[in-house]
């Protein structure tokens, strides 16, 4: 069983750290925005207006995440009840002045309530809430980084440029701006792959604005590229520079440092981290995720069954279902796996349909571990690859083509995945395994050898895929 489920990707990567401090850009560009006539613009602000494109209880199978359920009053229920108060007079707002920055500001909203919550739903109407601005806007305006955000946020990799180039060419772009721009190219470069792009750029907006978001994500760089020192450097400023910043990007780093000791598997320390964290923001919800995932790794597995429980009681959360069902399946209770991963599975295939980009790594995980179809995983997992095909998806794509018994297919994505300077513990493992499967036992052991440095129980986390292939 592989329990080690990162969840930051979606909604705690660096793209979080932007959440409510990135501005509104009004670009006067040459490129179109989705005008049209009064009648016609008014008609689209209508429909996103009525906040009931994508019902939350829809998204999220069933049930709404609802501000402090099963943690009442505390921090994060305050932000969720915060955030939602601010989206209902924005809506209101917006639908009176018909401003493409009140539809902006709707949309950066409903993107900091689906980060606190988890809740798709709350996605979708972001994206309701931009095209309504565009609507409004007069052709060549409207809020181009904000949609740039959104993409990075969904994993919709290949639009971003379009909307950077539109910043570019507006009549006044500001320092920030331009900064903005590096930073969304940095990010292109890191989930597709391009590192030392990404390194060389990450360097240079961290330079021109050391800011949290700006210096943690080259933290994050070098810790994906095995150097922690480094990592560790970076993360020591930005929480120097966090110390005046939101709580929930203290708290987020804290998350940040956590996952980084994880990955390492030095447990204590990143258990440490995660309550830290939730010292800073009770009852977030991602850290909760993180410290039940500790407590499993270290054998305490009724209290992390509870954990995730409650987590699903207040997110209804797929990939907790996931781990219930792992839980239950290692116990050996069919009737209980079934049925957790039967729920899962469904909430899995609704956000597919949804917010595909966002939602595939996720059910691709569900597919890995949990089900039957290693076909849909291979399918999955090269959709995923191909909307972002960076070190995170192409770890996940040598597993599926592992699991399918394509060795040959599997060794060539390790290898390209270990020249483009992706380096972490789940990655070398998976190397070494890419080798060992595919015959060459020398490269399988240097590969191993390198894992086992990244963490001591390296060759450990491939088991369950060992253990799958002989099956």
């Amino acid at each position: 069983m592989n329990i080690r489920h990162y969840l930051y990707p979606l909604f705690g990567s660096t793209a979080l750290l932007l959440g409510l401090q990135l501005g509104s850009s009004s670009c006067k560009s040459s490129s179109t925005s989705s005008s049209g006539n009064s009648s016609q613009k008014s008609e689209v602000a209508a429909k996103a207006s009525s906040g009931k494109v994508i019902p939350a209880n829809i998204v999220n199978g069933g049930k709404t995440a609802k501000s402090g359920q099963g943690q009442p009053g505390s921090a994060w229920a305050q932000d969720v009840e915060r955030v939602d108060k601010q989206i209902a007079a924005r809506r209101t707002r917006a639908e009176k002045s018909k401003s493409w920055l009140d539809w902006e500001r709707v949309a950066l909203l409903e993107s900091e309530r689906a980060r606190l919550t988890g809740d798709y739903g709350s996605y979708v109407r972001a994206e309701e809430a931009l095209t309504a601005a565009f609507a409004v806007a007069d052709k060549g305006v409207g809020p181009f980084s904000t949609r740039a955000f959104l993409n990075m946020r969904l994993h919709r990799i290949a639009e971003i440029e379009a909307d950077l180039k539109a910043m570019e060419s507006a009549a006044v772009v500001t320092t920030k701006d331009k900064n903005a721009i590096i930073g969304y190219r940095a990010d292109v470069a890191y989930y597709t792959g391009d590192l030392k792009r990404a390194e060389k750029l990450y360097v240079q907006v961290a330079e021109a604005e050391p800011v949290v978001r700006n210096v943690a994500s080259l933290a994050r760089l070098y810790w994906k590229m095995g150097d922690f020192d480094k990592a560790d450097k970076f993360l020591d400023r930005a929480v120097v520079l966090a110390e005046k910043a939101r709580k929930s990007d203290r708290a987020w780093l804290n998350l940040m440092r956590g996952l980084m000791k994880l990955d390492q598997n030095k447990l204590d320390e990143a258990l440490a981290f995660y309550k830290a964290g939730l010292k800073i923001q009770p009852g977030y919800w991602l850290l909760e995720e993180h410290v039940a995932e500790v407590l499993l790794l270290k054998g305490d597995i009724d209290l992390a069954l509870e954990k995730y429980e409650d987590l699903v009681v207040r997110t209804n959360s797929p990939e907790f279902m996931d781990q219930i069902a792992s839980i239950w399946r290692e116990r050996g209770n069919t009737s209980e796996f079934e049925r957790w991963r039967k729920r899962a599975r469904g909430i899995h295939l609704e956000h597919l349909k949804l917010v595909p980009e966002a939602a595939v790594g996720h059910a691709l995980d569900h597919f890995l571990e949990l089900e039957d179809d290693r076909a849909k995983a291979l399918e999955l997992a090269l959709q995923n690859h191909t909307i972002r095909p960076g070190g995170e998806a192409k770890e996940k794509l040598v597993s599926a083509y592992l699991l399918n018994k394509k060795f040959k297919r599997a060794q060539e994505v390790a290898v390209q995945m270990e020249v483009s300077g992706w380096k972490t513990a789940d990655s070398m493992a998976l190397v070494s395994l890419a080798h060992e499967m595919a015959g060459d036992a020398d490269k399988a052991g240097a590969a191993r050898d390198v894992a086992q440095t990244l963490a001591d129980d390296a060759s450990a986390r491939v088991d369950w895929l060992r253990q799958a292939i002989a099956g």
